[in-house]
């Protein structure tokens, strides 16, 4: 099929963002922050946790002129969760402050307010889609167009803000089904989006349908995986991860390498540093790799605490690491 010139030039808008992520990157962050911000990124690109990845940016900028990413990042961030990002990310704390546009710049209208009175029996006359286990916010998939709820101005595609002061940010399908039936006199707040979530594709990642039930490109969506994917292509990739054991008995100097992340982070635990002549260099332990396994400790879901905790405590150490090269940077 023929790319028409507005494809291309929504194209070219959606890169732009990411190449000038891009360029802050290279001047801003050095070969170990740039390996920890790719699995940042795709964590969050597979989660879709805003709630994580602020937790996990803020690992990695740590100080104000990292932070200054930021606003980059968040120019990459999809509109469903540029809310909740401007809510949690610390601007103010930024070499340069930034001020987040109220109501997002990039969000296309503002949110109205709808006041619904059902009768004693009646049905809301509306069905929604999504929740927080499925890394979504809650939308009306289907309004009865008999329906007071049709009549009082509810659409398909509106996304449900707040009902009768209850965040619909981040709530489970239940529990928005349970606070839409509690009461009969709702006073919902809603923002139209024109779309809702359709087909599963990978988890937490969807297609979308637009209010007539017609499909959506999912560029804006797939954003940051789009991110995580030209990141990747900068590297070769094997046909899987790779894996490897690394023994290690414990000298008075140490074990001589650092690590970040947790599960706090949303993240597994990464080796940040090795140190020149240290033992875990000797054995092959590398900058970027992830521990997967530490004497039969499982490494994927723990805290930092507990990880550094196992790691100095044990005299001789089996490690299980899956190899992440960073070579995609240079």
């Amino acid at each position: 099929m023929a790319t028409t010139a507005s494809q291309r030039t929504g194209s070219n808008k959606r890169k732009r963002p990411i190449q000038r992520l891009y360029q802050k990157i290279e001047l801003l962050l050095n070969a170990d922050d740039k390996d920890y911000l790719h699995y940042v990124l795709k964590e969050y690109s597979v989660y879709k946790d805003v709630d994580q990845f602020i937790l996990a940016l803020c690992s990695c900028l740590d100080n104000p002129q990292k932070l200054n990413l930021l606003r980059d990042i968040r120019n990459v961030v999809p509109s469903a969760h540029l809310i909740r990002f401007d809510k949690l990310a610390p601007y103010h704390l930024m070499e340069d402050p930034f001020v987040a546009p109220t109501g997002s710049a990039r969000s296309k209208t503002s949110v109205r307010t709808i006041s619904l009175v059902s009768k004693p029996g009646e049905s809301l006359g509306f069905s929604i889609r999504g929740g927080r286990e499925h890394g979504l916010g809650v939308f009306v998939s289907q309004v009865d167009e008999e329906s007071a709820a049709y009549k009082c101005g509810l659409r398909t595609g509106d996304q449900l803000v707040e009902v009768n002061g209850v965040s619909f940010d981040r709530i489970a399908h239940s529990s928005a089904v349970r606070v839409l039936k509690s009461e009969r006199s709702l006073k919902i707040r809603v923002r139209s989006t024109g779309r809702v979530p359709a087909q599963r594709q990978e988890k937490n990642l969807y297609s979308w349908l637009d209010s007539d039930g017609h499909p959506l490109p999912d560029a804006e969506m797939n954003e940051t995986k789009a991110i995580v994917e030209r990141l990747a292509a900068r590297h070769s990739v094997g046909s899987g991860p790779e894996l490897r054991q690394v023994r290690l008995t414990r000298p008075e100097t140490g074990l001589g390498f650092s690590i970040r992340g947790g599960c706090e982070f949303g993240l597994g635990i990464y080796v940040s540093n090795v140190e020149e002549g240290s033992i875990a260099a000797a054995n092959g332990l590398r900058t970027g790799d992830q521990i997967i396994d530490v004497n039969g400790t499982n490494f994927f879901n723990i805290l930092h605490s507990l990880a550094v905790e196992t790691l100095r405590t044990a005299g001789s150490l089996l490690i299980t690491v899956m190899v992440c090269s960073r070579g995609w940077w240079m």
